[in-house]
């Protein structure tokens, strides 16, 4: 046979699995710190009266969210082929990659539209000890 992989066992991934799919506890570990960081910084920035706070933890949030759409993505590629879907589900990774993309460039236009009509509007000062803290 060819050069001693004769042998039964798959490398890598799990037999039958994707190769994402070894990420999905290190995915799993960045979503909560990230979901954390929401939290945090969402009470903070309502504590604080800050609108720049509960921006960014929106955009935090969206990160999250394509956090959570690569881990479904991985549960669904993870699938075994079907009579059905004889592939399987292998494109659910594109796919989320593919609808992250869409939701990041939204993200980026919603927010060159919001700064352009906001870019008039003063801000007033917020005390910065509670802000630096979050």
């Amino acid at each position: 046979m060819g050069a001693g992989h004769d042998h039964g066992h798959a490398h890598g991934a799990a037999a039958g699995a994707t190769a994402t799919s070894a990420y999905r506890g290190r995915l799993r570990v960045a979503l909560a710190i990230t979901l954390g960081i929401v939290v945090v910084q969402v009470v903070g920035g309502v504590l604080a009266d800050s609108l720049a706070l509960v921006a960014d933890s929106a955009h935090m949030a969206t990160d999250a969210l394509g956090l959570g759409m690569a881990l479904l993505a991985i549960h669904f590629a993870n699938r075994p082929p079907s009579d059905r879907a004889t592939f399987g589900y292998a494109r659910a990774e594109i796919l989320a990659a593919l609808a992250n993309c869409l939701l990041l460039l939204g993200s980026a236009a919603m927010s060159c539209t919001s700064r352009s009509s906001a870019s008039s509007h003063r801000p007033a000062p917020r005390a910065g000890s509670p802000l630096c803290s979050v």
